[in-house]
């Protein structure tokens, strides 16, 4: 299972894919990591995941390969790169 620190990682890197379908299933595996990492620490619930940054910068690739517009608040990118790096 990966980290949350390299959940973010991939997170950044998959704004550089081309095909909507390797994003897509990526997501479901991040998606299903990302539970586990919730659970073992007590605070899984839906809602949660639905609004992780690492979820949404999926979902801003997704908009973006299907040309729909979707906006992130300012300092988004930049805590998403500061969870990648952080210790």
């Amino acid at each position: 299972m990966k980290t949350e620190k390299e959940l973010a990682q991939q997170a950044l890197d998959v704004q550089n894919a081309c095909n909507l379908s390797g994003v897509v299933f990526s997501l479901g595996a991040v998606v299903d990591q990302l539970w586990e990492i919730d659970r073992a620490a007590g605070c899984a619930s839906t809602a949660r995941i639905n609004r992780n940054p690492i979820v949404r910068a999926f979902v801003a690739k997704l908009a973006d390969l299907s040309a729909i517009t979707y906006e992130t608040e300012p300092g988004f990118w930049s805590a998403l790169e500061d969870m990648a790096k952080s210790e």
